[in-house]
């Protein structure tokens, strides 16, 4: 008896530590068929002969037969033995019977016809002749048709199937819900995110086609204030569609600071210049944006400009931005302008404007150049702002503005009309991790029938023409493109060329100026921010490169 007892405990010991799937068998499946012809279509069907399981090999067999049926086999036989006396080992009967290449479909719905007819494809008497394997395709392309008309709930079946005289034919059904839902929002993860955006911005309507959902989920994650932390997701009944996007706050405030280090006026002595530029974005929940961008040369001339955004005003779909700028030139005149514009998004890609201002320079000593004048402007113009981001990540933006203006003066008397216009596009491309290419082209133009040298455009240095000092040129006219070619060694590391190249017209030269600047660049990120550092060197034409002309900046980038 004790022997007994301690050979049963012995073997209950053995078959607890041994694990279970150690006396698990693999089933292996012996495919039976008619002849060798059967056998090569039994081996693209039904490729796989060993299984884990029995659940694993009911699985294949269900797939098996879809993918026959998909391919105009509706008569074929896959048969199972039921003979248990071998587990491992299975028998399987194998008929794939004759194939349908073609299928005739029956097709009585108005809509689905409508939309064959839009795609060329023939239908005649209410039938429509095609290939076996493209009825999947036809069932899912009148499925995303219909969920782009707000009718995501429809269902299309191929039923009555029958086989005569080795012709297959099948009715269309339709399972049509007439009630369209209008689609609801929820936004996870962010509970005061600007509710406007969701229908002036990403524009939800009552469509639900994959495209389009793909198309919201990718502008809501590009939206500079949110951070997406999953894909969306859909819920579609019989009485509502609710579309989930998953995001949460960013760090949207910016801010950049540069000090550039260069010779005063090609002497001998050492200045220092720079900018600030500080942008506060969406701390209100709002989707606003404060910009604040301070320029100085270190000679006595300053730039402010102050700008606002405010998006779809009282729940609207305009926006409204507003912006004023002071200049100040030494002790020789100062240039104040202030600028409104209502603003309409046609899509989220494209937005365009209509724009007011007011311009008015004042001398601030008495001087000799007839050049300058006391003067004020009025003006009205319309604008158009592009931006896409592609699949790659690469970066696309570009704006257009025509401006009619009015200048008046009052010493001499005069009124002259005046077309002003400025396009600036960019693209950065993304196409490796490490190597990216960077591209700022800029057209100003102002057409006038004389000018004072104090409503010229002022350019050059950090976010301008590079290698010059902060707004040190001015011209009535000019082209200007910036190039970068960077290279990122390291993830907390970039470097880049500069290449800078300017067409400039001046009313006081009689030909036009040609200038370029080249340079060398890179970013550490540190703790503090993003550090930069760019070193360039600008001539004219007919002139060489002098050392002593290179200008040093040094800036900061950091988000908060």
């Amino acid at each position: 008896m004790n022997t007994q007892k301690i050979l049963f405990n012995f073997l209950l010991i053995i078959y607890l530590i041994i694990p279970s799937h150690s006396f698990s068998q693999k089933i292996v499946v012996t495919v039976e068929t008619l002849n060798t012809n059967q056998d090569s279509i039994a081996s693209i069907y039904f490729p796989q002969r060993i299984f884990e399981s029995l659940a694993q090999l009911d699985i294949a067999i269900s797939n098996t037969t879809t993918k026959m049926e998909e391919s105009g086999y509706f008569s074929h036989i896959i048969k199972l033995d039921k003979d248990y006396s071998a587990f491992s080992k299975r028998n399987l009967n194998f008929n794939s019977g004759p194939q349908s290449k073609q299928i005739t479909i029956h097709i009585n719905d108005s809509i689905a016809k409508e939309f064959l007819h839009q795609k060329k494809i023939p239908i005649n008497n209410d039938q429509l002749i095609i290939n076996t394997e493209d009825a999947r395709k036809l069932l899912t392309d009148l499925s995303e048709h219909e969920a782009r008309h707000a009718r995501p709930t429809t269902v299309f079946q191929l039923r009555n199937l029958k086989i005569v005289n080795d012709e297959l034919s099948a009715i269309l059904t339709v399972i049509r819900n007439s009630r369209p839902k209008a689609t609801k929002v929820k936004i996870v993860g962010y509970p005061k995110f600007p509710i406007s955006y969701t229908t002036h911005y990403l524009k939800i309507n009552q469509r639900a086609d994959k495209k389009y959902l793909n198309d919201i989920s990718k502008n809501f994650q590009q939206l500079p204030f949110v951070a997406k932390t999953k894909d969306s997701d859909i819920l579609i009944t019989e009485e509502s569609k609710i579309l989930y996007l998953y995001g949460q706050k960013a760090k949207s405030n910016s801010f950049e600071g540069y000090l550039g280090f260069g010779n005063i006026n090609n002497s001998s002595k050492f200045g220092i210049n720079g900018n600030l530029d500080l942008q506060l974005l969406n701390n209100f929940n709002y989707g606003e944006s404060l910009n604040l961008l301070y320029r100085g040369d270190g000679n006595d001339q300053q730039n402010l400009n102050l700008s606002t955004h405010l998006p779809y005003v009282f729940k609207s779909p305009i926006t409204i931005e507003a912006s004023l700028n002071l200049f100040r030139k030494d002790s020789t005149f100062s240039t104040s302008s202030q600028t409104i514009a209502l603003q309409y998004g046609l899509n989220s890609k494209t937005q365009i404007n209509i724009t007011a201002g007011f311009e008015e320079s004042t001398l601030l000593k008495l001087t000799a150049n007839d050049l300058l004048s006391n003067y004020n402007k009025k003006k009205i113009g319309f604008g158009i702002n592009y931006k896409t981001i592609s699949d790659s990540e690469s970066v696309f933006k570009s704006s257009f503005k025509l401006s009619a203006l009015q200048r008046n003066s009052s010493e001499l008397n005069t009124k002259v009309n005046q077309i002003k216009f400025a396009i600036d596009a960019s693209v950065v491309t993304s196409n490796l991790k490490t190597h990216q290419f960077y591209l700022n082209g800029i057209i100003r133009a102002l057409e006038s029938q004389n000018y004072f040298e104090n409503e010229l455009f002022r350019f050059g240095g950090n976010k301008s023409i590079r290698g010059f000092k902060e707004n040190q040129l001015f011209a009535s006219s000019y082209f200007l493109m910036r190039t970068e070619y960077r290279f990122k060694p390291a993830q907390n590391l970039f470097l880049n060329t500069i290449t800078d190249a300017a067409y400039t017209f001046s009313p006081n030269l009689e030909n036009p100026l040609f200038l370029y600047s080249f340079g060398l660049g890179s970013g550490i990120q540190t703790k503090s921010g993003l550090l930069l550092i760019n070193i360039a060197n600008g001539i004219s034409k007919n002139t060489t490169i002098q050392f002593s002309n290179t200008i040093i900046h040094i800036g900061i980038s950091t988000e908060f």
